[in-house]
């Protein structure tokens, strides 16, 4: 995560915020391929799985 953090620029003074982080991966991938909160069950062979703060589907 920190080499991530670092490569999206956000190493701010206290600390990148999440909301920067999405906006972030939201930018880089497209608001269609990040998506917040997403039940794992839809990605799963066995259908269970709570929810992903954060899952981004790969464009190919």
């Amino acid at each position: 995560m920190k080499e991530l953090i670092k490569a999206l620029g956000l190493n701010k003074s206290g600390g990148p915020f999440m909301k920067d982080i999405i906006a972030a991966l939201q930018e880089g991938c497209g608001t269609e391929s990040v998506l917040l909160n997403e039940p794992m069950q839809y990605h799963t062979s066995f259908k269970t799985g709570g929810e992903a703060d954060i899952f981004i589907t790969p464009k190919s």
